[in-house]
């Protein structure tokens, strides 16, 4: 009686733990990009997440334009080798089975497959199949995604307009009149 008891609430916590993730949540081992709390191999060009072996590439084009102090752009074409979507899909019929696939990673390559040119760009909520989140996610230009919430920390007070990336980032998103929106960035940059 005790066993049953055991194993029907490590079930429990088990399904309430899966059911807890967020839609856009990376997991660790599927992480693209650079992230705050990440261990890496940086060597020249290329960076090796030592968790998950996941190869970020970054090759300069061109010359790197100052702007103003704070403020330089120039492009970079990035490689991510976390080009595969691997999902296990739950299908109706017959009832009970289970469907390996294993697809393209749903964030376009705008360069080929993995490889990505653009400045980092901001997606809207519920944009299938890259952002299943109901929330605003800021992918950046080495692949990294990030979500903003309301709050920078569960339980603070929200301020109208504004949401805070929760992943070590400190991005803001600002929603200005308009339908305008400003990310500021921790070094004073606002793109």
């Amino acid at each position: 009686m005790k066993l049953r008891a055991h194993v029907g609430l490590a079930l429990l916590v088990a399904l309430v733990g899966a059911g807890a993730s967020e839609a856009g949540y990376d997991h660790p081992n599927l992480a693209r990009g650079i992230t705050a709390e990440g261990v890496y191999n940086f060597d020249g060009l290329d960076n090796v997440n030592l968790f998950n072996g996941n190869l970020a590439l970054t090759l300069p084009i061109g010359q790197v334009y100052q702007v103003g102090p704070k403020l330089s752009y120039g492009l970079v074409l990035s490689y991510n080798s976390t080009a595969w979507d691997h999902r296990v899909e739950p299908i109706f019929s017959p009832p009970n089975q289970t469907f390996y696939a294993t697809l393209p990673y749903p964030a376009p390559s705008t360069a080929g497959l993995g490889w990505n040119l653009h400045l980092g760009r901001l997606v809207p909520p519920s944009t299938r199949p890259e952002n299943a989140s109901n929330r605003w996610m800021y992918v950046a230009p080495d692949g990294s995604s990030h979500l903003f919430y309301p709050t920078l920390h569960e339980g603070e007070t929200e301020e109208a307009g504004v949401e805070y990336a929760r992943d070590g980032t400190y991005l803001r998103l600002r929603h200005l009149s308009g339908g305008v929106k400003a990310i500021d960035f921790p070094d004073g940059v606002t793109h």
